[in-house]
Formats: structure tokens, sequence, C-alpha cells
């Protein structure tokens, strides 16, 4: 499943939706695993909860076009009550 109409622009294809939401995907893991490793240097208890939350919410290469392109993940890290 794509985007839904009011979020496509009249260029796009089905072939350059999945390339953008699979880019995205991967630079929103590649980005969260960098904020990992720069926290184990700086906060650990912060770094093994970011890594939890990471493997309880991953970025999926199939599903829904939010669940692949990282929208999922990143909208349930940021409802995360603060402790």
């Amino acid at each position: 499943r794509g985007r839904p109409a009011h979020l496509r622009s009249p260029d796009d294809t089905p072939l350059r939706d999945a390339n953008r939401d699979f880019v995205m995907g991967l630079l929103t893991a590649r980005a969260a695993r960098t904020l990992v490793v720069y926290l184990q240097e700086t906060n650990m208890t912060v770094s093994h909860w970011l890594v939890r939350f990471m493997h309880d919410n991953p970025i999926t290469l199939s599903g829904t076009w939010e669940d692949i392109c990282g929208d999922t993940f990143l909208r349930k890290l940021l409802s995360m009550p603060v402790e």
C-alpha cells in the first residue's frame, strides 16, 4: 500500500514512493544507531533504554509505508512519557 492520495505529488510513481520510503526508513534506523553509539559514551542508561526501544519497535522492510519509512518508530518514540 502506498501513501494516501493527499500526500502524493502528481509526479510520484509507486516505485518512487517505495524507494523514498525505504531510504527514509534506512536513514532513520542509521540515525538511531548513531545516537546509540553517542549515548554509550555519554549516558549508558539512556543508551540501554534506546536499544530496548529499537528492539521492541523495529523499522521493518515490509508492511505499511508508515512502518517502512520510520514514521511509526518516530511517533512512538515521541509519544513516550518522560521518566
